[in-house]
């Protein structure tokens, strides 16, 4: 079996960034949960990314690098195992395996993992207990981050047709 890729901070894998995306994953979660059960798996898939890119922001800050795996139990065993971060309760582990089975909502399944509304709440208070315990200089740092950039870019909208400019969100 093939090792996954390791994605290291010098390979200029940032670990706000991982937050910022993380942090922009649940924001539209939270928008498209509210939009109607159409989108709950959508809505199950981005908080899994959400919380995937949380954990994947943690371990940089401690070890320069994260393994390229997509388990939310994997990568918080991890940083319980290795780097003395808390263990999470059995409610918490059992919503944390839920929400690892979202990621499978990547694609059409034959047997896709239910979502509903039951879960969401206790979800997004799990996921804000990670944040908590991540390092604050990442939210600091996430904090100073220009509203017209993403990541490694630089995010715009383009005139429109006619002209004009269109509506920018942060105004």
């Amino acid at each position: 079996m093939t090792k996954p890729r390791v994605f290291t901070k010098e390979d200029r894998y940032d670990p706000v960034h991982c937050v910022e995306f993380s942090v922009d994953h649940l924001n539209t979660a939270e928008v498209l949960f509210a939009t109607g059960f159409r989108f709950f798996d959508s809505v199950g898939y981005l908080a899994h990314m959400g919380g995937e890119l949380l954990l994947k922001a943690w371990l940089p800050e401690l070890t320069g690098q994260f393994e390229g795996v997509h388990s939310l139990q994997s990568l918080h065993t991890e940083l319980v195992r290795d780097h003395g971060a808390p263990a999470l309760d059995a409610a918490q582990s059992e919503l944390l395996r839920i929400l690892d089975e979202y990621g499978e909502l990547r694609y059409p399944a034959p047997n896709p993992p239910e979502v509903g509304n039951e879960n969401w709440a206790a979800m997004k208070a799990l996921i804000q207990d990670i944040a908590a315990l991540i390092p604050d200089r990442l939210f600091e740092d996430l904090e100073k981050v220009p509203q017209a950039r993403k990541g490694a870019r630089i995010v715009m909208q383009k005139k429109r047709r006619d002209g004009e400019h269109p509506a920018r969100a942060n105004d």
